[in-house]
């Protein structure tokens, strides 16, 4: 079953980062659903603040398939990543509107 991972995944952050982050906001870079965040480095996930959706976990496409299939625990992975923060107010212009 996908994403296995997500509501451990959406507490421990919530916890860290003291935002909700909802298991339904966690997704892997995938540019037909999120095109401003694709090709992410492994272990290099996004925190992302979005004007209508809230906190959205940008995980890179093998980091997620290893999360779901449990070839590495939310806390190692935790542990071992290198998070970036921003935003995102989807304006017009990609460069005023992300950060």
């Amino acid at each position: 079953m996908e994403g296995n991972f997500k509501l451990e995944m959406a507490q421990e952050m919530t916890r860290l980062i003291g935002n909700y982050v909802s298991p339904e906001n966690i997704c892997m870079d995938n540019p037909i659903f999120f095109y401003h965040a694709r090709g992410l480095r492994n272990g290099h996930p996004i925190v992302l603040s979005h004007i209508r959706r809230g906190i959205l976990l940008i995980i890179p496409g093998m980091d997620y398939k290893r999360l779901d299939n449990s070839e590495i625990t939310v806390s190692e992975y935790i542990a071992t990543s290198y998070f970036y923060f921003g935003y995102y107010l989807k304006s017009g212009n990609f460069i005023d509107g992300a950060y």
